[in-house]
């Protein structure tokens, strides 16, 4: 493991509580990395969707509520958090949700005949959530699921 990733951890651990204002005259005060300021910065607005994550009630909401966080930010949040909760969703992400894929692509939907563009997100993203949410369990599902989504649309 890279030293400097076991500081990182260290150092957001230990500041976790910290307001972002004493946060930043610490890290002035350091003179911390810019890689580890950076870190800081997503943990903290991790920190702030903590709440909300306690909230979701579905893999889906989790999901799309984690997957922009990266894992060195996730596992410092999970090693820093008081909720069980939040600590168990973290977890699930890490270990299952954030493992889980579909079989479509955006080459499929060319095929389809979609237009590239924010659409193939939303189509993409409602074929994964169905997945995490346990509404598509095979590939013919997902199938289904595609045809539904893309006659909406």
């Amino acid at each position: 493991v890279d030293n400097l990733l076991v500081e990182i951890a260290y150092f957001g651990v230990m500041t976790f509580r910290m307001s972002l204002g004493e946060l930043e005259v610490l890290e002035r005060r350091l003179r911390v990395q810019r890689t580890t300021s950076e870190t800081m910065r997503q943990l903290h607005a991790l920190k702030a969707r903590l709440p909300d994550l306690a909230a979701t009630r579905a893999p889906s909401e989790a999901f799309a509520l984690l997957r922009d966080y990266s894992l060195l930010v996730l596992a410092i949040a999970y090693a820093a958090a008081d909720d069980e909760r939040v600590r168990e969703l973290l977890e699930r992400y890490v270990c299952q949700w954030s493992a889980v894929t579909i079989h479509t692509t955006g080459r499929d939907l060319r095929e389809l005949g979609l237009t590239p563009g924010p659409r193939y997100r939303t189509i993409l993203d409602g074929l994964l959530f169905g997945r995490l949410d346990g509404r598509i369990a095979s590939e013919q599902d997902e199938r289904a699921y595609l045809a539904e989504l893309v006659s909406i649309e």
